[in-house]
This record gives C-alpha cells, structure tokens and sequence, in this order.
C-alpha cells in the first residue's frame, strides 16, 4: 500500500512538472503588443493576410479577430489589421 501511494506521488509530481514546462514554452510564445508589432511580421508566411493561425502568437490580437474581420474571411487584411493597429498605440 505505501510503494503505491509513494509511485502515485512520484506520478502526480512528474506529471505537474511537466504541464508546468509545457505551459512555459506556450507562454514565451505569444508577442507582447508593442509599436513594433506589424502587419509584415504577423504574416509570417508573406502572403498578404494574417491568418488566424498567424494571430495566435499575439494574445490580445487573437482576442478581437472576430471582430476585426470585417468580411468574415478567417483572415485580416492590411486594412483591417490598421483598425487594431490604431487600437495599440
């Protein structure tokens, strides 16, 4: 009975360190909101629009999307990236 709750223990706290890294990888990917975030950095893969994808690396971007999609394309468009641009500074 004590080996198990000694391997139960050692599994709780295996696990929890783990989640615990993986949280902090996650979090050192998100880009704080500065001037310097812009349309040509967020579309990383340069083809004219930032997916929402391309969003994800930005928490408060990734917040308004919807809203900033004005025609519901999944994606934004320079013109709608300025709203939140102007939103920012």
């Amino acid at each position: 009975m004590k080996k198990s709750l000694i391997i139960a223990s050692i599994f709780a706290t295996t696990a929890f360190t783990a989640s615990t890294f993986a949280f902090a990888e996650e979090e050192e990917q998100i880009t704080p909101i500065t001037d310097n975030v812009s349309f040509q950095i967020l579309d990383a893969n340069q083809d004219g629009v930032i997916s929402i994808e391309e969003a994800e690396i930005n928490e408060i971007l990734i917040n308004v999307f919807a809203d900033l999609d004005q025609d519901k394309s999944d994606d934004l468009s320079e013109e709608e990236f300025s709203q939140f641009s102007a939103l920012v500074k």
